[in-house]
This record gives structure tokens, C-alpha cells and sequence, in this order.
């Protein structure tokens, strides 16, 4: 019988930075090809969120540097969105 993690195949990795509050303030990931395990592209793919003080989503940045960002109203229900083609 053979052990299975002798077979297993490393595709991806993730990291979390949490801020304080504990909250995701950052995602990386790393990108893998399968038969080398050399990394895929530039390696990685990060994602950045931004908090209000009422701990809502109030920024997205992509890793092209695209940022989304919503507002909220006086009862924190989400006011607007606006994407990276400034759609709202």
C-alpha cells in the first residue's frame, strides 16, 4: 500500500494577513504547474480589503490593481458600488 501523499499534487497556495480585528485584510496565492512546480505566471494572484469602521467592505483591489468600492447609507445597508469600469 502506498502512501497517498506521494501522489499529491501541490496546485495552489494560500496566505491570509488578518488586520487587528481579525478580519481578511489580504489574500495571496500562489499558482503552481502541476508536472514541475515551478510557479505559473508571475507566481501569484493578491487581493487587498478595506475596511469602515463598522468593520463593511468598503474596498476591493484586484491583482491588476482594479479597485471596486462600496458606500453605505446611514443604516449600513450598501449605498453604491463601483466597479473597475466605474459602472455603479
Amino acid at each position: 500500500m502506498s502512501n497517498g501523499a506521494a501522489t499529491n499534487v501541490r496546485l495552489s497556495e494560500t496566505m491570509h494577513v488578518y488586520d487587528p480585528m481579525d478580519r481578511p485584510t489580504r489574500r495571496d496565492i500562489a499558482y503552481f504547474e502541476p508536472s514541475t512546480q515551478t510557479p505559473l505566471g508571475d507566481g501569484q494572484s493578491t487581493k487587498l480589503i478595506g475596511y469602515s469602521d463598522a468593520s463593511d467592505i468598503i474596498l476591493l483591489v484586484d491583482d491588476n490593481g482594479r479597485v471596486t468600492q462600496t458606500t453605505y447609507d446611514s443604516t449600513l445597508e450598501p449605498h453604491e458600488t463601483t466597479d473597475p469600469k466605474a459602472t455603479r
